[in-house]
């Protein structure tokens, strides 16, 4: 999973952007992607291919835009720290106890 962050005051704007990718049930694989406003859901969308590979790929081309307009990656521990973009934090499905 990789999240990224868009932010300027000045606009207002606090975005996030997440994608992984993910085998489904009939053997095909997903690109998974959230995006929208920190600390508010998001919209998601899932586009399916054939083999990991392209997958992969796919993910990789929609991160490369993302970084070309702006985003930046998060690292995992900011993540925990602070949420991961969409008011949850990764700490929130952790094991009690």
């Amino acid at each position: 999973m990789m999240t990224l962050h868009r932010r300027d005051p000045t606009r207002n704007m606090r975005r996030f952007y997440r994608t992984y990718v993910t085998a489904t049930l009939f053997g095909e694989w997903a690109v998974v992607c959230e995006w929208g406003r920190i600390g508010h859901g998001g919209t998601v969308r899932r586009w399916i291919y054939r083999d990991p590979q392209e997958a992969d790929t796919a993910q990789a081309r929609r991160v490369r835009q993302k970084l070309r307009r702006g985003y930046v990656v998060v690292p995992l521990t900011r993540m925990a720290a602070s949420g991961n973009g969409a008011g949850i934090s990764p700490l929130d499905f952790a094991p009690s106890g």
